[in-house]
Formats: structure tokens, C-alpha cells, sequence
């Protein structure tokens, strides 16, 4: 019976017979000799070892990238409730703790809290949260006035395409209708020839 072994040496995976245990062989890759133990051996194909420590190895990544997303979400939160907190304390009057806030915030990556404490210091902490607070709003507003604009215009535009597909349609059924029109006068002026051919060869 044949089963698997780890060189001690090397970490080459060997196909030996189980038969060997207990006496010293020789390692094909590294050309060193050890003693075969029966703990050492393992009846698994190599193909499954590769699965199993590739499984591993997913499983291991896997763990570390949710590690990473549970990390960042904190770090994330952390950072807005600094912002929040310091923005609501400017306003209620509490300079010098919403300041401590915002730069916490700003050293943590928020792109907002830099522009919140040079308007604090151009033209004071109430002034300047207050005008950061007016022209988020008015962001806010320019964002939604767009977006409902582009919005009407793509509807405009899928009722522009609605009508002339419709034109399209009716301007094709009255061909349609012209076409078999002229096929049965066709086929009449046919027969009424058909007719007096006839005629004319019974006369």
C-alpha cells in the first residue's frame, strides 16, 4: 500500500509504500536520508493535499479581507462621529471642543473637516460652520437639481423615441396598405387583359 510523506528536509512530497516504515530512506528531491515514521504518513492523494491547502489559503484570505472591511467600516465611523460631534458643537457655542473635534476628524482623512477649520478661521467657529452648513446645503441642491433635470430630459427623450417609433410604425402600415393596393389593381388590370385576350381569340 502506498501513501504520502513530507520530506523532513525539503517539504517534497513523497509517494512511498507504507511497508517502509520504521527504516531510512532517501529523499528524491534533496538526496537526503531519514527514518519513515508511521505518524508521518498520510494515505491522501497529492491532488487533495493541493485542494485542502488551497482551501487554506481562501479561507485565510477571506478572514483577513473581513478583518479589513469590519476595520475600515470602524475607522470610517469613528471619523464621521468626530465630524458630526465637532460641527454640532461649534454651533452650540463650544469653540475650542468643536475644534478639537474637526482636527481629530481632518488628521483621520476627512476631506470636509480641513474645509470646516479654515472657514473657522477666516471668519470665526460660528460664522464658518454656519456657511460650511449653507453651501453643503446649496451642493445639496445643485446635486438634486441636476440629477432632476437629467432625469426629466432622459424621459423627454423616451418620449421623443415613443413618437417617432410610433410615426415610423403608421408610416409603414400605410405603405404596406398602398403596396397591397397596387398588387390588386395589379392583378385586376391582369385578368381584365386575360379577359379580352380571351375574347378576341374565341372571335
Amino acid at each position: 500500500m502506498s501513501c504520502n510523506v513530507n520530506c523532513p528536509y525539503c517539504n517534497e512530497l513523497l509517494e512511498v509504500e507504507y511497508s517502509w516504515c520504521d527504516t531510512e530512506i532517501e529523499c528524491a528531491n534533496c538526496g537526503k536520508f531519514f527514518v519513515l515514521q508511521k505518524d508521518m504518513c498520510s494515505f491522501k492523494s497529492a491532488a487533495e493535499k493541493k485542494k485542502s491547502k488551497i482551501i487554506d489559503i481562501v479561507l485565510i484570505c477571506g478572514l483577513f479581507l473581513l478583518l479589513g472591511a469590519i476595520f475600515y467600516g470602524g475607522y470610517c465611523y469613528v471619523r464621521s462621529y468626530y465630524f458630526d460631534t465637532g460641527l454640532k458643537l461649534l454651533e452650540d457655542g463650544k469653540e475650542n471642543t468643536g475644534v478639537a473635534y474637526l482636527k481629530k476628524a481632518s488628521s483621520m482623512g476627512h476631506s470636509d473637516a480641513e474645509k470646516v477649520l479654515k472657514l473657522c478661521r477666516l471668519y470665526g467657529a460660528r460664522e464658518g460652520c454656519y456657511r460650511y452648513r449653507n453651501r453643503f446645503k446649496l451642493m445639496n441642491f445643485v446635486k438634486d437639481s441636476i440629477k432632476s433635470s437629467t432625469q426629466d430630459l432622459r424621459d423627454d427623450i423616451k418620449y421623443e423615441k415613443w413618437k417617432l417609433e410610433k410615426k415610423v410604425k403608421r408610416s409603414m402600415y400605410k405603405m404596406k396598405d398602398n403596396i397591397d393596393d397596387v398588387k390588386d389593381e395589379i392583378k385586376y388590370k391582369k385578368w381584365e387583359l386575360e379577359e379580352k385576350l380571351k375574347k378576341i381569340v374565341d372571335d
